[in-house]
């Protein structure tokens, strides 16, 4: 049995209501296949995705999201990952779209959604909202995926503040999100993984809370089960307005399944280069052999064997 010590060193995955909504409109999910050839081909997904649309139909939303992304990105052919997970969130994006027209009830519903694919020293996002992804790597955190709101694009506009973004009445307002655009084109990242590198997804009830340099010495100071619920925790503590979910992967050390695959091109090369080497000596002794030639005459000397030139430079 393949257990998650494989690929990654821990996980923690948990989702909570928090203090203020009466329901949780976040799903999560954090799969890594039992099949090692599965594990290595498609590698483990996790899927942070936060509903809005009121009543049940952001929990619906959300709870299709990562439902489809799963089925269709693990039965596409390996090989082309992040081509896969875009197609995959494009597809569930439209199956949304589809169960919101067939039921008024649920009309307008959508949702955020932030994917990681780990696949051994490879990781792959997409993304589409202001949920986010994050890596946090020799205790310096780095936000991986834009958030896909007005705020943050009068932001880049230069219209905007940063202050003025904290505290701006639109600042939850989302531009981009599952189920909210026919012609949805999520937001693609590939990044190469080093050994303890700790990825975590998030929705915006902890980063909309908690201070980036705060999740930073968190995840930076604590085991990483006790950082995933300390993260909780102190969103909770900062009032706990939204629904929180957390999902933490952190990178195993050493380089991970890929590594075997890595030895026969390095031994190709070496190849390469000792045959063009000896090419190179032949060549040089040739050439030597001509000049002495063409200096001293066919009849004069009797030429040394190519055999005994090459055994004095060896």
């Amino acid at each position: 049995m393949l257990t998650l010590s494989t690929c990654l060193a821990d996980s923690f995955g948990e989702t909570d209501t928090g203090l203020v909504r009466q329901e949780n409109e976040d799903s999560l999910l954090l799969h890594v296949p039992s099949e090692k050839e599965q594990l290595e081909q498609k590698g483990a997904l996790a899927i942070v995705a936060d509903g809005v649309g009121g009543g049940n139909s952001g929990k619906i939303a959300s709870s299709l999201a990562v439902t489809e992304i799963r089925e269709r990105y693990y039965a596409f052919p390996a090989g082309q990952p992040l081509i896969a997970l875009k197609q995959s969130m494009m597809a569930a994006n439209h199956e949304i779209l589809a169960r919101s027209r067939q039921d008024p009830s649920l009309e307008g519903m959508a949702t955020t959604c932030t994917v990681f694919l780990m696949i051994g020293n490879d990781g792959f996002v997409c993304h589409a909202g202001d949920s986010r992804a994050y890596l946090l790597r020799n205790g310096n955190l780095r936000q991986l995926t834009e958030d896909h709101t007005l705020v943050n694009k009068l932001l880049q506009d230069g219209l905007l503040t940063i202050d003025a973004a904290k505290s701006h009445p639109q600042r939850n307002i989302i531009v981009k999100a599952l189920g909210s655009d026919e012609e949805l084109e999520p937001e693609t990242l590939q990044l190469e993984l080093e050994g303890n590198d700790t990825v975590l997804l998030c929705s915006d009830g902890l980063h909309g809370l908690v201070p980036d340099g705060t999740i930073a010495s968190t995840l930076g100071n604590l085991p990483l089960q006790q950082a995933g619920k300390t993260l909780i925790y102190l969103a909770k503590q900062a009032g706990g307005t939204d629904n929180i979910s957390v999902i933490l992967l952190r990178k195993a050390q050493g380089k991970g399944l890929d590594w075997n695959a890595t030895r026969p091109y390095r031994a190709v090369g070496r190849k390469k280069i000792s045959i063009m080497l000896i090419s190179l000596i032949v060549a040089l002794l040739a050439g030597g052999l001509l000049y002495f030639w063409a200096s001293y005459g066919l009849n004069k000397i009797v030429p040394p064997r190519l055999i005994d030139l090459l055994k004095i430079n060896k």
